[in-house]
């Protein structure tokens, strides 16, 4: 999420939220409670992994590289 006010929803919503420096200053994002916060999204990867035996349900792993 890039917006203070979309960080502190994903945070209220307990999700883990990664916070992204495109759109506003680090310093205005920084206390929002993302639980990391990244200059860009080139700082992030995702892998598929399957779940073994649930019938080809998948999960997202994700690495935030800081």
């Amino acid at each position: 999420e890039d917006s203070p006010s979309g960080i502190r929803a994903g945070v209220a919503s307990g999700a883990k939220v990664i916070a992204v420096c495109t759109s506003h200053q680090r310093e205005q994002i920084d206390d929002c409670g993302a639980n990391w916060v990244v200059p860009d999204m080139k700082s992030v990867s995702v892998r598929v992994v399957e779940k073994e035996n649930m019938g080809g349900e998948v999960e997202l792993e994700f690495t935030v590289e800081l």
